[in-house]
This record gives structure tokens, C-alpha cells and sequence, in this order.
């Protein structure tokens, strides 16, 4: 077991348990109280940035392979623009947390960037000195970690994942990536939109204006903790007054998160 001390944010080796707070809320309305601003702390080459934006066509707009177009416990179906917008922010992060740790002297597996039916899916994100990482997402402005609810047991294991690999994660990382994928295609009117070509598509990117926040990271005990103090947001609340949530989610504050430099003290 891990511990950590008083302040949330590192390492000691005294028994204090780790403490997560909650979202104020009142009724159905949850509101972030523990904010961390953001602040580019890696880069992405040209070579991985264009590696996460084909792995991301092809999984929609290209239809090579599959994202399911739901979230576990949601309703919504989503369009290719969406699925492109997910793909695209998620295989950032993890090529960002890639180059970051490898940076570090760790040695550490490449994001799979292979396409995948509809069924099949990798069994994590991120590999590093043979600990299990999974890889989380947001926007530039965000500051929640989210896991949906459905998708995890009492002893924090990934329910999909019991009959296949029998893989345990080891920590979970948050990365923050701007500018906001889901706008840029908003303002051209393809985030609801099934088709595109790849060179439109390509020409509303530019890699040199991207930046990457990896925002800090959690244990798997911390998500124990998480989820035996039932600390989720549930479907059809409304987060920081505008954001409608589609299905029950597990959260951490991204001030409660440990800060990335630890992460390698661990590896």
C-alpha cells in the first residue's frame, strides 16, 4: 500500500491515508471546488501527433475499424465527428504520457495505434516497466478525472476485462489537451457529421498548435477509495451548470491528484 501525506500531492512514508473530496452540489447541479490550472508540461513530435490523428480517422470518418458509439450506462449514440473527437483527444494523451515517460529514462511500450473492430479493444493504454497504465483524457479546461461507473467492480478491476487478460491497473494518469477538438469541429460543422475526407479533415489540425498537460495521476488503491465512498457523478447531472452527464461516473478532482514527477519514482 501506498501512502501519501497531508497535502494530496506526494509521497511520504508515514500512514496517512489519502483524502478525496467531493463535488459541492445541490441537487442534481455538482460543481469542481479543487481546480489545477493548466500548464504545458510535455510535447509531442510531428511523427506521433500524425500517428494519433490516422489511428483516429480510420476508427471513424475512415470506418476502417470501430469505437462503440455509446458510453457504458449512456444513452447517447454518437455520430463520427464525436468518435473522432474522442480518438483523437485520447490517443494524445497517451502519446503525450509516452514521450513523457520515456523522456524519463523509462522504459515504456508505444500506444497501440492497430484498428479494431467493433468488439475488440486493447487491454490498456500504456505499459512501463511492466506497470499497467491507463490513460485519461479532457479538455484544456477540465478538471475530473471520469470513469464510468458501469465499468468497474468493488476491487476497482476493469469489468471487460476480467475474461480477457486478467490485467490489473496499476495507476491511472489524466492529460489535458488544447485547443478543444470537439470546437474546431463544431465551427466547421463536422462533430455531427458521419462524413469527411481525410485531407479536409487533416487541413483543420495543425500540429504546432497543440499543447499537452499531463495533469498528475492515481493509484489503483486510490480508486478503491473512490469507489467504496461512492464518490460519482450520476447520469442526467449537470456539471459546472452546462455540461449534462450521460452516465454514471466515478470522479477525482484533478487538485487531489498526485503530481506527474512522482509517477516515476514508482516505476
Amino acid at each position: 500500500m501506498i501512502n501519501f501525506n497531508s497535502d494530496r500531492n506526494s509521497l511520504t512514508n508515514d500512514s496517512e491515508k489519502r483524502i478525496f473530496i467531493k463535488l459541492d452540489n445541490e441537487g442534481d447541479n455538482y460543481i469542481v471546488t479543487r481546480k489545477r490550472a493548466f500548464q504545458s508540461n510535455v510535447t509531442l513530435s510531428e511523427e506521433n501527433f500524425y500517428k494519433a490523428f490516422n489511428f483516429s480517422y480510420n476508427m471513424s470518418f475512415g470506418k476502417s475499424g470501430a469505437h462503440r458509439n455509446y458510453r457504458s450506462g449512456g444513452t447517447h449514440h454518437r455520430k463520427n465527428g464525436e468518435i473522432f473527437a474522442n480518438a483523437f483527444q485520447g490517443k494524445l494523451a497517451e502519446f503525450a504520457t509516452y514521450e513523457y515517460l520515456k523522456r524519463k529514462g523509462i522504459d515504456v511500450d508505444e500506444p497501440d495505434i492497430s484498428v479494431h473492430g467493433l468488439l475488440q479493444w486493447d487491454a490498456y493504454d500504456l505499459k512501463a516497466n511492466n506497470k499497467v497504465i491507463n490513460i485519461k483524457s479532457t479538455k484544456y479546461y477540465g478538471n475530473l478525472l471520469l470513469l464510468e461507473r458501469a465499468d468497474w467492480n468493488h476491487e476497482a478491476r476493469y469489468i471487460p476485462n476480467l475474461d480477457k487478460e486478467n490485467v490489473i491497473y496499476d495507476f491511472f494518469v489524466l492529460v489535458r489537451i488544447k485547443p478543444d477538438i470537439v470546437k474546431i469541429l463544431k465551427e466547421n460543422r463536422l462533430y455531427l457529421s458521419n462524413e469527411c475526407d481525410y485531407n479536409t479533415l487533416k487541413d483543420l489540425f495543425n500540429f504546432s498548435c497543440f499543447e499537452y498537460n499531463i495533469v498528475g495521476f492515481i493509484t489503483n488503491d486510490d480508486l478503491r477509495t473512490i469507489i467504496t465512498n461512492n464518490h460519482y457523478i450520476p447520469r442526467g447531472s449537470v456539471l459546472n451548470r452546462f455540461t449534462t452527464i450521460d452516465a454514471d461516473n466515478y470522479y477525482i478532482q484533478s487538485d487531489d491528484m498526485i503530481e506527474i514527477e512522482e509517477l516515476i519514482n514508482l516505476l
